[in-house]
């Protein structure tokens, strides 16, 4: 899993990281 830093903190997101992680991995949560 990687780490995306978001506004809110640290989240983790294991799929869609390098499509655009950032905003996805804040989306998916």
């Amino acid at each position: 899993m990687l780490y995306i830093k978001t506004s809110e903190g640290v989240e983790k997101t294991g799929k869609e990281t390098e499509r655009g992680g950032r905003e996805e991995g804040k989306r998916k949560e």
